[in-house]
């Protein structure tokens, strides 16, 4: 009896023996397949660390370029500073500047007009142009000139001279000759350097001896049109007249706009033709208005807008309701 429990038990040992080496071989055995699977992602991982062909190639593309940029900026800076040209005088002012095919150069002046004044003179290939100041440095007159292909000074063409005269600090009046068209555009300014006056006259061909003393012709220009401009103490314009001429300086028709204002805000404007109300504007704001347009025979549309639509049309006769229109 004794020596079969003895038996029983020496096989329960070698039992759990086998059990405990089995669960060890087994637990070693995952470890290791873990410890693979971690090397794996790391060795992923390294390598997705590293750069690859396609990387490497973008990059140094990436650095050429911006390298050439660097290198197209510094030259074209040097190409600036290469083309700039300065010239000054004794006493370091400025008397050139030359950029590219722009030059700009400054002169003394003596003219008979103009005593002790200065010039300005720009050109650029087929382009000339001289600003002649007087004394006190306001402009007094501008010549555009247009180079033939001979290049020389002589055979340049004045294509366009105005004149500037003035009545007082700002107030003057500016002629300007086109002699490429032919026209002639005289406008006045007041003190504040507003419109009030504008002139536009057509002339015959000139010869370039006599462009210069064009102001003594001008008595055989031909008047085309007018405009007349006044304005308020709050520098607003209160009125805008304009004319139109024949070849004999007979008037054609005439144009006017009157501006009606209340506490600096626009009330009403009137449009007249020939010295007749055609169109008037009434408004209680800047988006809701009425406006009337009158015909001949004493009759007369009213149109009524809000938010700058048109709500409704009434058509008059003798001032009296014809007919009636809504619009949605």
């Amino acid at each position: 009896m004794i020596f079969v429990c003895k038996k029983i038990f020496c096989v329960f040992v070698l039992a759990c023996f086998v059990c405990n080496f089995s669960f060890f071989a087994n637990e070693e055995e995952k470890n290791s397949q873990e410890g693979l699977v971690e090397n794996e992602k790391q060795e992923n991982s390294e390598k997705s660390d590293e750069p690859s062909e396609e990387n490497l190639i973008e990059n140094s593309i990436e650095k050429s370029e911006e390298l050439s940029t660097k290198k197209n900026e510094a030259e074209k800076i040097k190409e600036i500073v290469i083309q700039v040209q300065n010239i000054l005088d004794r006493k370091n002012n400025l008397t050139f500047f030359s950029y590219k095919d722009e030059n700009l150069e400054y002169l003394k002046l003596n003219h008979k007009n103009s005593k002790d004044g200065k010039t300005l003179v720009y050109y650029s290939n087929e382009k000339f142009s001289r600003y002649v100041y007087n004394k006190d440095l306001s402009l007094y007159y501008v010549e555009k000139w247009k180079t033939a292909e001979s290049k020389k000074a002589k055979d340049a063409i004045l294509t366009t001279l105005t004149f500037y005269e003035y009545f007082n600090e700002n107030a003057k009046r500016v002629s300007q000759y086109n002699f490429e068209n032919y026209k002639m555009v005289e406008t006045f300014f007041d003190e504040k350097n507003n419109l009030v006056q504008q002139y536009n006259y057509s002339f015959e061909k000139f010869s370039d001896q006599k462009k210069h003393e064009i102001e003594s012709f001008k008595e055989k220009f031909i008047l085309e049109n007018s405009t007349f401009v006044t304005y308020d103490k709050n520098n607003k314009i209160i009125s805008e007249e304009k004319k139109e001429f024949d070849k004999k300086n007979k008037l054609l028709n005439s144009q006017k706009q009157v501006f009606e204002y209340s506490n600096d805000e626009l009330k009403s404007v009137s449009f007249y033709e020939d010295g007749v109300l055609r169109i008037k504007t009434v408004y209680a704001s800047k988006k809701n208005y009425t406006q009337f347009v009158y015909f001949d025979f004493n009759s007369f549309v009213e149109a009524q807008y809000k938010n700058s639509k048109k709500v409704v049309e009434i058509f008059y006769q003798e001032n009296k309701e014809v007919f009636r229109k809504k619009y949605e």
